[in-house]
């Protein structure tokens, strides 16, 4: 019984000191697993915090992990955008500016702050692990819940970071993409509507678009693809800082366009108004440059009647139509014109709220002695409408009264065969695969004031294109008619005096010849219609 008490007894000790051990260890264990809980919140609020500063430091430029800054030099180096940028300018490649941040930018700033909490983290466990002790490894133990929680923390909120940055940046890509597709479309309204074009006076290039120097005081930068996109929507960032208008109707305002082709800076607005070139042939002494003074004054002049302007864009017209002016009113002789590569004179022709630029050649006859020649001139190729110069004088049975008249010493007639002037220029444009058939020409009778003058020219009647068909048939020029007839889709005829003023509606004033020359190739301006309460129109 004695043993048997003390057995119990014994084991009743035991039981007793089991549980309160069992009890004290529970009660550590929980004040471990509340002190595991509270570090390892703590830990992952510190390495949200942490998530949060490390991408602004490196978006600020202060991140230890690399940022790859995106320059001009990698945009135009083909290292950011692979492919040409939109447009007709593509074949020049990405200008020089800043891309827009989304996508461009935003990519490796998104690589950079991935690596730098990567480093941060790989840097934080290699102190943590670095050279352990004792006392090293029980700070390790004891903060471990803090270290997993921080390390937790912080790729949460890197996570969150990239995700609000995708969503965003998908969101702001997905608007530009809409916002360019809507500006791209408004801008080839515009363009269609105006008939805009671009053609160079120097080179002869035609284009939709030109480049645009940038205005930056040492900046020697051109523009070529100066429209919304990549590099900005309605303003861009050049390589030198400046800030440019980023569409054509505004870069025209403030910037120098210059052609994409031959590289020579424009006159204002050309680009964004439709452009007619006067694309004119004939022989030497056809009056090809009498015809050009007294056309371009009388076009002036008819302008000035109903309200409309006529305004030289460069010192070179201004001087042309000062020098035209000046002949016309002295009556005064015109020199031959030289042998010279032909350069444009624009000028701004306006009339009811619509204006179109018109560039005008003084060619040498010269030019259209061969198809070389005439190739050389590739403004003929482009022009909607022609000017065939045909001096009458030069014609056989019209050419014997003239000898016998009192002007033959006054007058110098056109040199060499001007049916073959006439071929060396069209010819060659149809072996080139040139829709002339989809043209039209003007064949314009110079000398008119001789003409009229001599017997000849009763048959002439009222001037109109007709009578000047028939009358060109009755006096040897039958093959000519013909071939005009067979080569262009429509052919008109004029007679002009480019010796006189003359009023509006005479029909020998020159200045109906560029109306027809307007409205066939057209220009918006209704110049015809403004002058039918002045005078009637020529039929």
């Amino acid at each position: 019984m004695h043993y048997l008490i003390s057995f119990i007894i014994g084991a009743f000790a035991v039981y007793f000191i089991l549980w309160v051990v069992f009890a004290f260890l529970v009660r550590v264990l929980s004040f471990v697993l509340f002190y595991w809980g509270a570090t390892f919140i703590l830990g992952g609020l510190l390495g949200l915090v942490t998530g949060v500063i490390l991408p602004a430091r490196v978006l600020l430029g202060k991140g230890r992990a690399p940022l790859r800054q995106i320059t001009p030099d990698d945009l135009v180096a083909g290292k950011v955008i692979a492919r040409k940028p939109a447009g007709p300018n593509r074949e020049h490649g990405w200008d020089h500016a800043w891309p827009n941040y989304f996508p461009y930018q935003a990519i490796p700033d998104a690589q950079a702050v991935g690596a730098e909490i990567s480093l941060h983290v790989r840097v934080f466990w290699a102190k943590i692990l670095s050279e352990p002790s004792a006392a090293q490894v029980v700070w390790f133990i004891a903060g471990l819940p803090l270290l997993l929680g921080y390390a937790m923390g912080i790729w949460v909120s890197a996570f969150g970071w990239f995700f609000v940055m995708g969503a965003l940046g998908l969101g702001v890509v997905v608007v530009q993409q809409v916002v360019l597709g809507v500006l791209r479309m408004m801008d080839v309204i515009t363009r269609r509507r105006r008939r805009a074009t671009l053609k160079c006076p120097h080179c002869f290039g035609e284009s939709a678009l030109p480049g645009y120097r940038c205005t930056g005081p040492d900046c020697t930068v051109v523009h070529w693809s100066m429209l919304p996109g990549a590099l900005g929507f309605f303003t861009r960032l050049c390589s030198c800082g400046a800030t440019l208008p980023n569409t054509v109707s505004s870069a025209a305002k403030a910037l120098v366009p210059v052609c994409p082709y031959c590289r020579l800076d424009l006159v204002e607005g050309s680009g964004v108004r439709q452009t007619i070139q006067l694309a004119l042939i004939g022989s030497i002494g056809a009056g090809k440059t009498r015809l050009l003074d007294a056309a371009t004054v009388a076009l002036e002049q008819s302008l000035r009647e109903i309200g409309g302007e006529f305004t030289p864009l460069d010192p070179r017209a201004a001087t042309f139509l000062k020098q035209s002016h000046a002949r016309i009113d002295q009556q005064a002789e015109t020199s031959k014109t030289q042998h010279l590569r032909p350069i444009g004179l624009p000028f701004l022709v306006q009339h009811g709220g619509e204006g179109v630029e018109l560039q005008l050649f003084d060619t040498a006859g010269e030019a259209f002695s061969s198809w070389d020649e005439t190739a050389k001139l590739r403004y003929l190729d482009s022009a909607d409408a022609m000017l065939f110069v045909l001096d009458p004088l030069a014609l056989p049975r019209v050419g014997e009264q003239f000898i016998r008249s009192n002007f033959a010493t006054s007058v110098l007639c056109a040199s060499g065969d001007q049916e073959n002037v006439y071929g060396a220029a069209i010819d060659r444009m149809r072996a080139e695969s040139v829709p002339v058939g989809r043209k039209k020409l003007a064949v314009v009778l110079t000398k008119g004031d001789i003409l009229s003058k001599l017997a000849v020219a009763s048959k002439l009647g009222g001037y109109d294109s007709d009578s000047i068909r028939s009358w060109l048939i009755d006096n040897s020029a039958d093959l000519l008619v013909r071939r005009f007839e067979k080569d262009f889709g429509a052919v008109r005829y004029f007679v002009v005096d480019s010796m006189n003023h003359l009023k509006a509606g005479d029909p020998l004033n020159p200045w109906w010849t560029l109306e027809w020359l307007l409205r066939e190739s057209g220009a918006p301006l209704k110049l015809a219609e403004a002058h039918a309460s002045l005078a009637p129109v020529p039929s």
